[in-house]
C-alpha cells in the first residue's frame, strides 16, 4: 500500500511511511473516548467524548490551513473528510472506491480509455474491410495470379500486424499522455494504471485473432468462388468464341439478315454450343460430416465416455428441445437440484440463452451468399465454450448442448451449401447470360455504337450492387460514432454511469418484470436497450437514411476519383482494348473500397466493341444518373415510417452498432461471485473487479436451504459481517466466513458498509417486489428487516445518486 501510495505521491525510490504520508508521532495520535460512561442506554454521556472530537477537529483544520502546498477547496476537504470516516468506520481505507474522489478520477479515465478504444477499435474495423475487400477482389483482373492468393494473405497479415501495432502504441501514448497531463485528480488513480495498460495489450490481442479468423475464412470462400469463376471463364471464353465465329459468318454471306433470322442463327449456335460444355460444377457435401468433424475435434480433450457418446449420435436426428436434468449439473449443485436449483430454472436458463445466441449467429450465416465454411461451426462451438464455462455443468450437459446446436446448425448449413450449389449451377449460370450474348451479337452485326449500353451495364451490374454493399458495411461504424456523440451518448460514457442509467430507469418504471428482465436476462436486457437507444435516436433525432446518403456521397467521391486517375495515368487507346484497360484501372484504384462481381464484370467485357473515349464520357453521365437514383429511394425511405425496421437493419448489418456498444458498457463480464452484479471496472483485463451498487441475494434467486425464505443480506453488509457466512462451489460446499470472501475472490473489491447509503436501493426493490420475487423463484418471500420498512422510492434514488458521485 505504502508503494501505491508512493506513486500516487510522485515518490520514486526507496520511500517509507513518512515519505508519503505527513505525520508526527506525538501531535498526530489521537484517542477518543467512548461516547458513554458505562453501558447504554443508562449510562451517562461523557463530556470528554465532545471536547477530544473538538481538539480533533481543530487540528484537522489548523494543518489544512498551515500546509505549504495545495490541498484543493473546502468542498474538497469535506469530501475527503466524509470519505475517511466511511473508511474508518468500515475499516476499508484510502482506496475504497468509497472515496468519492478517487471514483470521480476513476470515472473521468473511463470515459477517456473508453473513446480512445474505440477510434482503436474504429481503424481496425474499417482497415479489415477494406483489406477483406482486396481478398474478394484478388484473381478480378489478374487471373493467373489466382494460385498466389495464399501469399497475398500471407503479406496482408504481416500487413495488419504493422498497423496493429502501430495504433496499440497510439493507445498506450494516449495513456501515457493522460497520466502525465495535469488533470484533476490524476494522481488518485495511479494504481490503476497498470490495468488499463493491461486492457490495451488484451485487446490488441483480441483484434489480432478477430483479423486472423476473418482473413482465413475470406481466403477459404475465396477459393471456392475463384473455382467456379474460372468455370465460367472457359465457357464464356468458349462462348465468345462461337459468338464471333457466328458474326463472322454471317457477314460473309454478305445477305442482310433479320432479327428473326439471326435469332434462329444463334439459337442453333447456342444449342450445339452447350451440347458440348462440361459442366461439373462444384460437389455437394453432407454437412453433417463437416459439423461433426468440428464438435469430435472440439471435445477431443474429454474422456472415452464423451467419445463414446458421440459414436452413437447422429446430428442430422431432429432437435427437439433441450431441457437441463440433474445428469448435467456438477458436484454439489447436482444435491441442490431439488431444493434450489431445478426452482430457479437457472442452469435452463443459461442452456437456452445459448441456444439462442448460437440461433442468431446460424442465421447471419444464413443471409451471407457464401458457402457453408468450417469455421461456421468453430464460431458456434466457441460461443458455447465461452458461455457454459465455470457454471458448474458437468460433461454431460457440454456434450448434450453441443449435440442440440449442432443438430440445429447442421440442418441451417446444410441448405446455405445446397443453396449455393444452386445457385451457382454452371449450366443454369451461362442460360441466365444467354439473352446478355445474344444482345451484343445483334449489335455487333448490326454495327450498333456500344458504349451507352456497356456503360450502363458496367454501372448496374458492376458498381451499383458494389456501391449498396459499401453503404451497408459503414453503416454500422457511422451509427457507433452517431450514438457516441448525441445527447445520449452521456449515458453509455462508461460502465459506472450506464449502471446508473439503467438503475434509474428501472426505479423510475418500478415494474416487476423489468427488474427480472434485468436480472435475471442481464445480457439480453442490456443488448435490447441498446437497441431501443439507437432507434430512439434515429426516429427522433437524426435518420438512418441520412448515414447512408453520407456513405453514397463518399463512395461517389472515390468513384470519381478513380475514373480520373484511370485516365490520366494510363496511356490508353481508344479501342475496344483500351476500354477494357480503362476498367481494369478503375477496379484497381477501388479494390479496397468495392467488391466487384467477376461474372458480371465478364459479361461487360464479353463481346465490348466499346471505344475508350466514348464509353468514359457515358459512364460519368450514368454515374451521375445512379447517385440521383439512389439519393431519391433514400429519400423516398425517410418519408415512410422507418422506426420499425431500425431494428431488423441494424441485426443484419456486418457490423452491428448494437454487439459493439454493448461490448463498451459490458467489459470483462464477471458478475459479483455473491449477487450477480456485473462488474464496472474500466477496460477489459482489469486486476480487481468491483460494482458501486450490490443487491441482496434473494433478488437473484437465493434462499436459505433451512426455511426457503429468500436471502435479504446485501454483498456489502454481508463482507462486514463478523458473523455470516457462505458456502458455494469454489468453497467446496463448506462455510466461509463473508469477511474473508478474498481467499476464494481476491480479484473482487467488495467494500464493506453497513450504511443506509450502501443498501437502500435494493431494499426499496425487494420490500416493494418481495411477494412477486418469491412467487418468481418458487420461494418463500424474505423476512424484510424492520429498518427497511421505512425506506422510499425517494430515499433510494437519493441514496443511488450518492453511490454513483452524481450531482
Amino acid at each position: 500500500m505504502i508503494k501505491v501510495a508512493a506513486r500516487m505521491e510522485k515518490k520514486d525510490g526507496q520511500v517509507k511511511f513518512t515519505d508519503v504520508i505527513e505525520y508526527d508521532a506525538e501531535k498526530n495520535n489521537w484517542y477518543i473516548p467512548g461516547l458513554w460512561h458505562g453501558t447504554p442506554p443508562m449510562a451517562p454521556v461523557s463530556t470528554g467524548y465532545s471536547e477530544t472530537v473538538f481538539e480533533f477537529k481543530k487540528s484537522l483544520i489548523d494543518a489544512f490551513k498551515g500546509a505549504n502546498h495545495r490541498h484543493g477547496d473546502i468542498t474538497e476537504f469535506i469530501k475527503w473528510m466524509e470519505s475517511l470516516w466511511k473508511a474508518v468506520k468500515h475499516e476499508n481505507f484510502i482506496f475504497s472506491f468509497r472515496n468519492c474522489l478517487v471514483a470521480d478520477a476513476y470515472n473521468n479515465l473511463s470515459v477517456e480509455f473508453n473513446q480512445w478504444e474505440w477510434s482503436f477499435r474504429k481503424h481496425m474495423l474499417i482497415w479489415t474491410q477494406q483489406a477483406e475487400n482486396k481478398i474478394q477482389n484478388f484473381g478480378n483482373m489478374d487471373s493467373h495470379l489466382i494460385e498466389n492468393i495464399d501469399d497475398f494473405v500471407i503479406s496482408l497479415k504481416c500487413e495488419g500486424a504493422k498497423e496493429l501495432k502501430n495504433q496499440e502504441k497510439e493507445f498506450l501514448k494516449h495513456l501515457d499522455d493522460y497520466y502525465k497531463s495535469k488533470e484533476k485528480h490524476v494522481q488518485l488513480v495511479e494504481k490503476y494504471k497498470e490495468s488499463f495498460v493491461s486492457s490495451i495489450k488484451s485487446i490488441t490481442f483480441e483484434i489480432e485473432s478477430e483479423v486472423n479468423r476473418k482473413f482465413e475464412m475470406a481466403v477459404t470462400i475465396q477459393k471456392g468462388k475463384n473455382k467456379l469463376a474460372s468455370i465460367h471463364m472457359d465457357h464464356a471464353n468458349i462462348i465468345e468464341k462461337r459468338v464471333l465465329e457466328l458474326l463472322e459468318k454471317c457477314r460473309k454471306n454478305n445477305l442482310v439478315l433479320s432479327d428473326e433470322n439471326l435469332n434462329d442463327e444463334f439459337e442453333i449456335m447456342w444449342e450445339e454450343t452447350v451440347r458440348g460444355l462440361n459442366f461439373k460444377g462444384l460437389m455437394k457435401k453432407d454437412i453433417s460430416v463437416k459439423v461433426f468433424g468440428q464438435l469430435r475435434i472440439n471435445l477431443e480433450r474429454h474422456g472415452s465416455a464423451v467419445n463414446e457418446k458421440l459414436n452413437a449420435a447422429d446430428l442430422k436426428e431432429p432437435a427437439g428441445k433441450f431441457m437441463v436434468c440433474k445428469e448435467h449439473l456438477d458436484g454439489w449443485l447436482r444435491q441442490a437440484w431439488h431444493t434450489y436449483i431445478k426452482k430457479t430454472d437457472k442452469p435452463q436458463n443459461m442452456a437456452d440463452r445459448v441456444i439462442s445466441d448460437c440461433i442468431e449467429l446460424i442465421d447471419e450465416k444464413a443471409l451471407s451468399d457464401s458457402d457453408y465454411h468450417d469455421t461456421y461451426t468453430t464460431e458456434l462451438l466457441h460461443i458455447i465454450d465461452e458461455k457454459v464455462k465455470d457454471t458448474g455443468t458437468s460433461n454431460t450437459f457440454e456434450v448434450d448442448l453441443k449435440l442440440h446446436i449442432c443438430r440445429i446448425a447442421t440442418k441451417q448449413f446444410q441448405k446455405i451449401h445446397d443453396d449455393f450449389i444452386a445457385k451457382n449451377d454452371p449450366q443454369k449460370h451461362l442460360e441466365g447470360l444467354k439473352p446478355n450474348y445474344f444482345s451484343d451479337f445483334i449489335d455487333l452485326y448490326q454495327e450498333k455504337n456500344q458504349c451507352q449500353k456497356k456503360a450502363s451495364e458496367f454501372i448496374t451490374l458492376c458498381l451499383e450492387p458494389a456501391i449498396r454493399d459499401y453503404i451497408k458495411k459503414n453503416l454500422g461504424v457511422k451509427i457507433i460514432d452517431e450514438i457516441l456523440v448525441c445527447g445520449s451518448s452521456v449515458k453509455i460514457s462508461s460502465r459506472t454511469q450506464f449502471q446508473f442509467t439503467l438503475l434509474e430507469e428501472l426505479l423510475n418504471k418500478n415494474e416487476f418484470k423489468e427488474y427480472i428482465r434485468y436480472v435475471r436476462y442481464y445480457e439480453d436486457y442490456v443488448k435490447e436497450w441498446i437497441l431501443d437507444l439507437i432507434q430512439k435516436h434515429f426516429s427522433v433525432n437524426k435518420s438512418i437514411v441520412d448515414l447512408e446518403k453520407s456513405s453514397l456521397s463518399e463512395i461517389i467521391a472515390k468513384i470519381k476519383e478513380a475514373f480520373s486517375k484511370a485516365k490520366t495515368k494510363t496511356i490508353l487507346s481508344n479501342s475496344s482494348k483500351g476500354t477494357t484497360d480503362f476498367i481494369h484501372e478503375i477496379c484497381k484504384h477501388l479494390k479496397a473500397d468495392l467488391v466487384i462481381n467477376i461474372d458480371n464484370l465478364r459479361t461487360v467485357l464479353t463481346l465490348n466493341d466499346a471505344k475508350m473515349e466514348e464509353f468514359a464520357k457515358n459512364i460519368e453521365w450514368s454515374l451521375d444518373d445512379l447517385e440521383k437514383s439512389l439519393q431519391n429511394e433514400y429519400s423516398d425511405q425517410q418519408e415512410c415510417d422507418e422506426s420499425k425496421d431500425i431494428k431488423k437493419k441494424i441485426r443484419n448489418l456486418p457490423v452491428k452498432p448494437h454487439d459493439e456498444i454493448f461490448r463498451r458498457v459490458f467489459g470483462c463480464g464477471k458478475q459479483c461471485p455473491f449477487c450477480k452484479v456485473p462488474c464496472e471496472a474500466g477496460g477489459k483485463d482489469h486486476e480487481e473487479h468491483f460494482a458501486t451498487v450490490h443487491r441482496p441475494r434473494g433478488i437473484g434467486g437465493h434462499s436459505y436451504i433451512s426455511n426457503e425464505n429468500l436471502v435479504e443480506d446485501i454483498c456489502t453488509t454481508g463482507v462486514a459481517s463478523e458473523t455470516h457466512s457462505f458456502k458455494n462451489k469454489d468453497t467446496n460446499h463448506e462455510w466461509h466466513p463473508y469477511k474473508e470472501y478474498r481467499k476464494y475472490y481476491p480479484d473482487w473489491n467488495i467494500p464493506q458498509d453497513t450504511s443506509i447509503e450502501a443498501s437502500a436501493y435494493w431494499q426499496f426493490v425487494m420490500l416493494t417486489h418481495n411477494e412477486q420475487f418469491a412467487q418468481e423463484y418458487s420461494a418463500k418471500p424474505a423476512v424484510i428487516p424492520e429498518q427497511w420498512c421505512t425506506v422510499t422510492q425517494s430515499q433510494a434514488m437519493d441514496s443511488l445518486k450518492v453511490l454513483f458521485n452524481i450531482k
